[in-house]
């Protein structure tokens, strides 16, 4: 687990070049190196996990030719795959997957990422056809940014250490605020800085000749075909405790401590029991919640600590450290925060290094097998209501049944599916935005872009049921989004997470499974497609997670299995009526003029007003979002 920063072209400024590599030394506090192929330099910041002796240190390259790379990630078959390469005759110098990757390479070509079982960015320089590769892993577990002119291409883990390459300021990205009001993050592969873009995941950027060309070696789209057959319930349970139990078995490998986050969830309770079943060691697992009452899970993370004989910690954090740590987090992001709680996951990474230097997470379960029950269980709100449209002498049970569609959406009639889905995604309201944001950035034509970013991927996989194309959404955009604040917290301590539900191989097989098996019906009182909102049914008549959760009923606590879903709340609220009020309050009464460009500082004084005199909870967080607005805008602007 590294940083990594490539430079192609002829006006490179070594000294800056150094110092744009070292904005990246928390990612890799063990080792640093560059060096200079013709006119590419690659740059690379150590964190050492597999083989560590400097043999195995980067940017490598082999003697044999003239191809050089650096890489953050793991591959997870290295072992594997060396075996087969030995069997035809290479021979390796260190005992790590950086060679095996390079010596893949050199054997097959940019076609060996189809071999690969891993999270990786990479940079692949290679003289004899000069051409450069720009490579992001399947499902963008690994950030890859990357800067293209007429004169450079500048490649890096993060944007910062692009934005001090770049000979010019950078404005910031109007489309991506607008994105982060709505959903909490960019759904473009924009950054916040115009001209700075991600590498999309499951492709490669090829650089030959000035020309830079984009591939996919992977898509998802392929996974998410209806399936007509069905193998039966023992079948898919066999086939996913199979490739789960290997996929946890692959994520443990490391020459140094592993451990495990643990909220007292489902998803991080099966991680934790599979690697004790796995391991005759005790695994070091985290919790970190709030004083405040509701706050934390700490009971339920016991029940699985005790189950598993771990060695186990618990943090609890106060308000005032989670304001300091927001604003030293928002440096290592390069954006916005997506979520409160990316602040106590850093503080939990903090902690968890004095012991651990690789964690395992349990990210990707909720988009592989429709966690988020409400929002999959819509589907059928929206097919109810479209059976309702132009429908003339509607009885009681309709009539009321479109007045709470209204309450809920603002509206009781949808265009189509992409028009449904946008309203049930999105965070805040089309009016909250236009108060809150400058109408340079909240406008008609930003809504129009948002929506056609939804449709674009709805499209990707047209004859998908209206559920598997949200999960599909939720898979290509959500889930990177979840990737990027999982990379950010834990890099910025230089601990390496791993996260064993996102294995390829599991996601290729939960889009093969029939969605009963991941949204399972579970009435006996009410019908399926009855008129019923999404959170009358949800976890109520029906099973969110129901393969997953069925399968993992010997290593998981049935206190914990089927309970309702909890996410990892923060007081916002509280904390907002209390210090952070005035901490917003000044920051309004500044005026500070680039704020001024996103942000309308009248309509945000309005929003706090209603914090005082209401109760709507999402009040504290619509705030927050601000507030991270601002303090990113005051950080770079300085």
């Amino acid at each position: 687990m590294c940083g990594i920063l490539a430079y192609v072209g002829d006006s490179l400024d070594e000294h800056q070049f150094e110092t744009a590599l070292n904005l990246l030394s928390h990612r890799g506090p063990d080792d640093s190196g560059i060096k200079t192929l013709g006119n590419v330099t690659l740059g690379h910041r150590r964190l050492s996990i597999i083989d560590l002796d400097s043999s195995s240190s980067q940017p490598m390259t082999c003697s044999e030719s003239e191809v050089s790379i650096v890489f953050n990630g793991e591959i997870y078959n290295f072992r594997e795959l060396r075996k087969n390469l030995v069997k035809q005759g290479t021979i390796f110098r260190t005992n790590g997957d950086t060679e095996v990757l390079l010596k893949l390479y050199l054997e097959e070509g940019i076609k060996c990422l189809d071999k690969l079982n891993g999270m990786f960015a990479i940079v692949i320089v290679d003289k004899r056809i000069e051409t450069t590769y720009l490579v992001r892993d399947r499902l963008g577990i690994k950030p890859l940014y990357y800067y293209h002119s007429t004169e450079e291409l500048i490649t890096a883990s993060e944007v910062k250490a692009i934005a001090h390459l770049v000979s010019q300021d950078l404005p910031f990205n109007e489309k991506a605020f607008s994105s982060y009001m709505s959903f909490r993050a960019s759904v473009f592969d924009e950054t916040f800085f115009k001209g700075i873009y991600s590498v999309k995941p499951g492709t490669y950027l090829k650089v030959k000749n000035g020309e830079m060309t984009q591939k996919t070696y992977w898509s998802l789209a392929d996974y998410f075909i209806e399936k007509q057959d069905d193998k039966g319930e023992a079948y898919y349970l066999r086939q996913l405790r199979k490739i789960l139990s290997s996929s946890v078995n692959y994520r443990m490998i490391a020459d140094v401590p592993v451990g495990a986050y643990l909220s007292g969830g489902v998803d991080s309770s099966a991680i934790v029991g599979l690697m004790s079943e796995q391991s005759t060691r005790s695994i070091p697992t985290y919790t970190i919640g709030f004083a405040d009452k509701g706050y934390n899970e700490f009971d339920f993370a016991r029940i699985t600590a005790e189950k598993n004989s771990c060695s186990h910690h618990e943090l609890e954090m106060d308000s005032e450290t989670y304001l300091k740590v927001l604003k030293k987090l928002l440096v290592y992001k390069d954006a916005p925060l997506s979520v409160p709680n990316e602040v106590p996951l850093f503080l939990m990474n903090e902690e968890l290094k004095k012991r651990v230097k690789v964690v395992l997470s349990g990210e990707g379960a909720d988009e592989l097998f429709a966690g988020y029950g409400r929002i999959f269980r819509s589907a059928d709100e929206f097919r109810n209501t479209q059976l309702l449209r132009g429908k003339n002498n509607l009885s009681v049970k309709e009539t009321e049944f479109l007045k709470r569609i209204k309450q809920k959406y603002g509206k009781d009639f949808f265009e189509d599916e992409v028009d449904h889905f946008f309203e049930n995604y999105s965070y805040t309201s089309d009016t909250l935005k236009s108060q809150v944001l400058n109408e340079r950035v909240h406008n008609k034509q930003m809504t129009v872009s948002l929506k056609e970013r939804f449709r674009e991927i709805f499209n990707e996989v047209p004859k998908a049921s209206y559920e598997n194309k949200m999960m599909y959404f939720f898979q290509k955009i959500h889930l990177p989004i979840l990737l990027a604040r999982v990379d950010m917290t834990t890099m910025a301590s230089s601990v390496e997470a791993r996260v064993p539900f996102v294995d390829h191989r599991l996601v290729e097989f939960a889009a093969s499974l029939p969605l009963k098996y991941k949204l399972k019906w579970d009435s006996s009182t009410i019908k399926e497609n009855d008129l019923y909102l999404a959170e009358d049914i949800s976890e109520i008549h029906d099973i969110p997670k129901y393969l997953l959760k069925k399968s993992m009923e010997d290593l998981v606590d049935e206190r914990i299995l089927y309970r309702k879903k909890v996410g990892f709340p923060v007081p916002l609220n509280e904390w907002f009526r209390k210090n952070y009020f005035h901490i917003l309050e000044d920051k309004l009464k500044l005026r500070d003029l680039s704020s001024q460009r996103i942000v309308d500082f009248d309509g945000v004084g309005e929003l706090m007003r209603e914090l005082k005199s209401g109760s709507d909870a999402k009040i504290g967080m619509e705030l927050w979002m601000i507030l991270n607005i601002i303090l990113f805008i005051e950080n770079y602007t300085e």
